[in-house]
């Protein structure tokens, strides 16, 4: 037992150590009779057995395909590689599926860190955006409408007219309620009461108005502004009235 160079030795005591349930020092032996006689098959197939033991599938295959080439006929190893071949299979398989849920745990962790990032970046700008400096930000979650970007602006006069754009869309919008004007003055063209009360009302302003115009002789001549046309009936009866310039 004391020759550190007997391959015979180190296999048996290797065989011995398995049936203990000491694969670890199985090992060590078996390997150290592979060391000493590469081309003994006996030291390939106690190594692979000892690899068995421990599980270790890939070295358990590697060690014994290596056996098989020193010894293709022996019906002990080959039925240890099957073994082996089978277990290395199913653990390549869990081992596929287990790096797929580490891929997807990954991808997980870093879908919330991403998420976490925003949210914070939003809170940032929030922050930055606050006027008083004892609001929290959680208070725009159940107050939105008092965002300080929600509060309404000033409208300028000047810079809306002078916006060629809004000036455009305002001329076409009045065009069009001109355009559709007439259809609903129609039913007033029925109505002759009204429209005997609104010839009454335009002569009594319109023909003392004239009258005055002239027996005073004032330079130009009144004008009649008709700001609802009333269909285009309206300033006709301001014409028949006799107003000179009507618009």
């Amino acid at each position: 037992a004391g020759n550190n160079t007997d391959k015979t030795v180190f296999a048996n005591r290797s065989a011995a150590y398995l049936a203990l349930g000491r694969y670890d020092e199985a090992v060590v032996d078996a390997s150290k009779a592979v060391s000493l006689d590469p081309t003994w098959p006996k030291g390939f197939y106690r190594l692979g057995c000892a690899f068995i033991m421990q599980q270790a599938w890939p070295d358990a295959v590697q060690t014994l395909q290596a056996g098989l080439q020193l010894a293709p006929d022996s019906k002990g190893m080959q039925e240890k590689l099957k073994i082996a071949e089978e277990h290395l299979g199913e653990y390549m398989q869990a081992r596929r599926v287990e790096l797929g849920m580490q891929r997807r745990d990954i991808v997980h962790k870093l879908r919330e860190a991403r998420r976490a990032d925003n949210r914070e970046l939003v809170l940032n700008g929030w922050r930055q955006s606050m006027s008083g400096p004892g609001f929290e930000v959680e208070d725009y979650e159940w107050r939105p409408t008092f965002l300080p970007g929600a509060k309404l602006r000033p409208i300028s006069k000047e810079i809306f007219e002078s916006d060629n754009r809004k000036a455009a869309a305002m001329s076409y919008v009045t065009s069009i309620s001109e355009l559709d004007q007439p259809k609903k003055m129609l039913p007033l063209l029925t109505d002759e009461a009204r429209l005997r009360v609104y010839e009454e009302a335009i002569e009594a302003v319109v023909c003392p108005m004239v009258e005055k115009s002239k027996a005073e002789g004032v330079g130009g001549t009144p004008h009649v502004l008709t700001v609802e046309a009333g269909g285009g009936y309206l300033p006709l009866m301001a014409g028949r009235s006799g107003a000179p310039r009507v618009t």
